[in-house]
């Protein structure tokens, strides 16, 4: 059933991809897996799914080795700087950079295991004090201040856009432009949104 599910939101990404002109493989669909069992996670890779989301490094690391390799990783959760060492070998992307330390031990951790470490910057677009993540006003500066680290590659941001999705959109392609954060095709995301794509990205895509 979960394999389904995911069959069904999958076919919908990519028909909102299509009538946005966009390519099918230019949006990548995480299975959001936390506190979900391995079992439950085969059946979704069965389906075709590659890209998981995990908001706990144990949770990270107690599954890695009891699911196929070709799984591409994402830490989207609130990482701890203490903690990069256990996932830097094995993490696809890292979602939650929200300060400069941590962006510098995830540089340092990526160094030790020979990678680049692609990221995103978290931002706290409502100010919500119960939400981690920078300011937008401080996003510029940011990713000024951290671009420059070996071991990283910024691709963008990782934020919940709601009522400011323009203001967000307008400042990913200033960074862009300028040369900030480093797009490869994959990562790439249009400002182009159709009325249903926008709502499976408002909904969010959980197992």
């Amino acid at each position: 059933m979960v394999g389904d599910n995911y069959r069904q939101v999958l076919s919908e990404v990519k028909e909102s991809a299509v009538h946005s002109n966009r390519k099918e493989d230019d949006v990548t669909l995480i299975a959001v897996s936390k506190t979900k069992p391995v079992e439950l996670l085969q059946e979704v890779y069965d389906a075709g799914a590659r890209d998981f989301g995990e908001n706990k490094v144990q949770e990270i690391i107690a599954k890695y080795d009891k699911l196929p390799s070709d799984i591409r990783w994402h830490m989207i959760g609130h990482l701890q700087t203490n903690k990069v060492k256990y996932i830097a070998d094995k993490v696809y992307m890292i979602h939650s950079v929200d300060s400069v330390k941590l962006a510098e031990v995830i540089s340092k951790e990526a160094l030790k295991v020979g990678r680049v470490i692609p990221v995103l910057i978290e931002v706290n677009v409502a100010a919500e004090e119960s939400k981690f993540g920078i300011s937008v006003e401080e996003c510029e500066n940011f990713i000024r201040s951290i671009h420059h680290l070996p071991g990283i590659s910024i691709k963008g941001l990782m934020t919940q856009l709601s009522l400011k999705r323009s203001v967000i959109l307008r400042l990913v392609k200033e960074l862009k432009d300028a040369g900030y954060i480093s797009f490869s095709q994959e990562h790439e995301k249009s400002g182009k949104f159709t009325a249903k794509t926008w709502k499976l990205y408002e909904k969010g895509c959980e197992l």
